[in-house]
């Protein structure tokens, strides 16, 4: 038995998820009750999802008690258990403003432009990210699916800055990678990943599962469209990837490299139409017409 917090360590103002980790023999369906001191911040069946909670974090740093207790049944309907169950666990959640980065986290910080790891909050852990706001389209849920934890976009849903997220210089598009690691619930229903668009110029740059599964970059200016494929077969649903797209200048022209789970899958020198992204220029991961399922960090 036991409780898992997810993420791990909790910045103050942040939504966290509980897990409980219990053993029961399979035809019973015990009801659980979530307590912080005296108070009862949820409660419900396993069979209806009471062994997960999302608790949203208090804005001042401390460490909080969570106290599970376990019943055989729930209470009559309306009524709450006025006791403790002989059945129970606590653990300890700390809240503290002092990040940490995990080996299994895209890292260090100091490297990136822009980094999201979605530990139940927006925030820009990069160099940059305390000057950016961000802003949310429709509503992302929390969601922990197996070692997968971050926010459910719904297809119209997701994040938005009102910036080019991406690094220019001179007037062009600067060496980059953009990395994603997620999970797509429907990919043969297609969906943007990532965009980057501006309505005065005509610019788009969209990474996104197309409705044969596959992953593509597409680059517009005006008329002018380029397609680049990925090369990797068609992406399973529920299956963890991290995507990698990098791009370097060479020339005139742009090296365009895909990576999918640290498996280089295409390699191809492109003409690319240029880009302008003036100050009209929005970043969306995912969207009104993005892709459904879980993303983790970008």
């Amino acid at each position: 038995w036991g409780i898992s917090s997810y993420p791990p360590v909790i910045t103050p103002g942040s939504a966290a998820v509980f897990q409980a980790r219990l053993e029961f023999p399979g035809e019973s369906d015990p009801y659980l009750v979530w307590k912080m001191g005296e108070r009862t911040i949820a409660a419900g069946y396993v069979s209806e999802g009471g062994d997960s909670i999302q608790w949203n974090a208090p804005d001042v740093e401390g460490v909080y008690s969570i106290r599970m207790d376990v019943f055989p049944v729930g209470p009559l309907a309306g009524k709450e258990f006025r006791f403790t169950s002989e059945h129970s666990m606590s653990t300890e959640v700390f809240v503290t403003s002092v990040s940490s980065e995990s080996k299994y986290e895209l890292g260090p910080s100091g490297s990136y432009y822009t980094l999201f790891h979605f530990r139940g909050n927006t925030a820009d852990d990069s160099d940059k990210g305390a000057l950016r706001r961000v802003d949310t389209l429709g509503a992302p849920e929390l969601a922990l699916r197996g070692s997968l934890f971050g926010y459910y976009l719904s297809g119209t849903s997701g994040f938005t800055v009102s910036e080019n997220l991406l690094p220019e210089f001179a007037g062009r598009l600067a060496p980059f990678s953009v990395e994603s690691r997620m999970l797509i619930d429907s990919p043969e229903q297609g969906g943007d990943i990532f965009t980057v668009s501006s309505v005065s110029t005509g610019s788009l740059f969209r990474i996104f599962v197309g409705e044969d599964s596959r992953l593509s970059l597409e680059v517009r200016r005006g008329v002018r469209q380029v397609v680049i494929e990925s090369g990797e077969d068609a992406l399973y649903r529920d299956r963890i990837y991290l995507i990698t797209l990098s791009m370097h200048p060479v020339g005139k022209d742009y090296l365009v490299s895909w990576f999918v789970n640290g498996v280089r899958t295409a390699l191809e020198t492109v003409s690319l139409p240029q880009l302008l992204f003036p100050e009209d220029t929005v970043s969306t991961i995912g969207g009104s017409t993005g892709f459904q399922g879980v993303i983790d960090e970008f």
